[in-house]
């Protein structure tokens, strides 16, 4: 494969939409430190994590294809 396996591209964008996804819930849950109450900022927490995750799964399955295909 070579370095514009769609693949490879289509994994990239999940990765880096979920990423932002979880950049954004980080800076939220920052900014309302304080300012919401308990069971709110629970919440978002928990949303916070999830997108973590999200972001996380998506860069182990690029990583993941590239280490297989080499591209």
């Amino acid at each position: 494969m070579t370095s514009s396996c769609t693949e490879k591209t289509a994994l990239l964008l999940t990765y880096s939409d979920s990423a932002r996804q979880y950049s954004q819930a980080v800076t939220e849950l920052h900014e309302r430190i304080g300012r919401v109450p308990r069971k709110e900022y629970e919440q978002m927490h928990r949303q916070t994590e999830d997108a973590r995750l999200s972001a996380e799964s998506a860069r182990m399955l690029m990583e993941e294809h590239v280490r297989q295909h080499g591209c």
